[in-house]
């Protein structure tokens, strides 16, 4: 198992990386998802998101489509639509993903890797923790 650290890592080109490796077979643990970023300021990155969320909330919003606020659920679909889920190697894919807000216990011990193409070079950016904290997410203690 692969474990990477998503920290100061640009969401986008991580999940295409990411994509990549779980088509071919790996199996990724991505740790400390809320550290990730994602370019342009944070006005416009939550501006998209809450977008999103009015229109889920439209006629019956028991009913859906419903969207999450976690970083780690965030990360989750931005690799996710970079697979082909139609697919049966899609979903196998998929299900041999991880991601994980955080460093959890059982990834203490494990060395840390990063995606040296997907650092983040510029000054504008915003950590996807500042995102969801925009749309109402509230980290654990």
């Amino acid at each position: 198992m692969t474990t990477i650290n998503a920290e100061n890592l640009i969401l986008g080109k991580l999940a295409t990386n990411v994509a990549k490796r779980l088509i071919s077979g790996e199996t990724i643990a991505i740790a400390n998802a809320e550290k990730s970023v994602m370019l342009g300021t944070k006005e416009a990155k939550a501006y998209k998101f809450k977008v999103r969320l009015g229109i889920a909330y439209k006629g019956m919003p028991e009913r859906g489509p419903k969207y999450s606020n976690r970083p780690e659920t965030i990360m989750r679909y931005a690799i996710r639509g970079m697979l082909p889920m139609e697919r049966a190697s899609g979903r196998d894919a998929f299900r041999r993903l991880k991601v994980y807000s955080g460093l959890p216990m059982e990834l203490k011990d494990r060395n840390l890797k990063t995606v040296p193409d997907a650092k983040c070079k510029s000054d504008r950016f915003v950590y996807l923790e500042e995102v969801c904290k925009h749309l109402g997410y509230e980290a654990k203690a």
